[in-house]
Order: structure tokens, then C-alpha cells, then sequence
């Protein structure tokens, strides 16, 4: 089966127009208020076919972006040459995430937290290990079309072993970065940032020293 006939989750623009909004008027970002927030958001929540929705702007596809910390530090890495979104090839992240395919649980709380530890696995390394993943709130943008059809969830966790076994085929230079090192990193004109790596990381810097 073509992954666009995957059923993934998504929600219909018009439900989330406040939470658009408020990230293109915030640079991008919207913060979580409360936790009602974001169990509303998967409350209204639905599955549709993902070819149907790639190019249609009266949904938003739900995007789980994750940034991991160690100790104090960051994960960042470069996306290889050999990876499956040739868009994002050679470009600086500090996030990971896709879309959530409606497989793991009947819970789409549970279905995106066990999404983003499978795709951390399997773009990061098969043995990274993950607790403590929480929601920081939304990610939205319209500077392209593919943009406009993707509504993200910003999560955070901590990584438990620093020793990853990284996936060469994702995964080009990486490593963990203090707040200083990875400001400069993001600034030096060595490589481009992600549209929504710039978003994360003006949250992330509040997290790390």
C-alpha cells in the first residue's frame, strides 16, 4: 500500500482558525495555556486518506515536531542525502516527527507519543531511549503551500543514553549542543536551518542553559 493511501490524523482549518492565527501573529509559535488545549485539539481530531489531503487547505495535518534534550543539552543533527524527504536534504533540525498514522492505539494521545518514539528510532538510531514527552504547544506557518496543510505539536522529551547508533541513511553531522553552542550553530551560515527548527528554538532556549 502507497503511504498516501495511509489513514492519518488530521482536523479541519476552520476548527483550529484562533490557533493559526495566533502562531502567524507569534512568529510561528503558540504556547499550550493548559493541558484542555491540547486534549481539545485531539478531541476534534480525525483520519482521512493522506493523498486527499496533501493538497487540500481545508484541513490541517497534525505533525508531531519532538526536540530531545541530555543533560542540559540539546540533540541536533543534519538530514543525510539519503533520507526520504529530498526537501529537507542537508538541512540543520532539532526536531523529528512525521505523521501520525492511526496504527499503534485506539488513544491519539498514545498513537502520536508511540509515533514519535518509533520515528525517532528509525531516523535517529534503532536504540535511543526516550521518557518523559510532554507537549509545548503549536507550530504554524504559511510561508509555502506545503506549510499551509500541516498544523504542528511541539513536543519535548529527554533521551536517556547519549551512546546513539545513529542511522547514516537519515542522519549526516549530529550531536548534543549547550544553548551558546547551538545558537551559534543556528546562526553561522554553515547550514539552513528548518522552518520549524527556527520556530522550536526560540522555545528551546528556555529549556537549556
Amino acid at each position: 500500500m502507497s503511504k498516501m493511501e495511509n489513514e492519518i490524523l488530521a482536523v479541519q482549518s476552520k476548527d483550529v482558525s484562533e490557533i493559526t492565527k495566533a502562531c502567524i501573529e507569534n512568529n510561528g509559535f503558540k504556547l499550550f495555556e493548559n493541558e484542555e488545549e491540547y486534549e481539545e485539539l485531539l478531541n476534534i481530531s480525525l483520519t482521512k486518506q493522506r493523498g486527499k489531503l496533501e493538497n487540500d487547505s481545508s484541513y490541517k495535518q497534525i505533525i508531531p515536531y519532538l526536540m530531545m534534550l541530555y543533560k542540559n543539552k540539546i540533540f541536533y543533527y543534519i538530514r543525510a542525502q539519503g533520507g526520504n524527504e529530498a526537501r529537507l536534504h542537508n538541512k540543520l533540525s532539532i526536531g523529528v516527527g512525521g505523521h501520525i498514522e492511526i496504527e499503534d492505539t485506539e488513544s491519539p494521545d498514545e498513537t502520536i507519543r508511540h509515533a514519535l518514539i518509533r520515528e525517532a528510532q528509525e531516523e535517529i538510531g534503532e536504540n535511543i531511549n526516550l521518557s518523559n514527552i510532554y507537549p509545548l504547544g503549536f507550530i504554524y506557518t504559511e510561508q509555502s503551500e506545503v506549510d499551509q496543510v500541516h498544523l504542528g505539536i511541539l513536543f519535548v522529551g529527554d533521551i536517556l543514553n547519549e551512546d546513539i547508533n545513529v542511522n547514516h541513511e537519515e542522519v549526516g553531522e549530529n550531536g548534543f549542543l549547550n544553548k551558546q553552542e547551538m545558537d551559534k550553530l543556528m546562526h553561522n551560515g554553515n547550514y539552513t536551518p528548518e522552518n520549524w527548527t527556527r520556530i522550536a528554538w526560540c522555545m528551546a532556549q528556555e529549556l537549556i542553559n
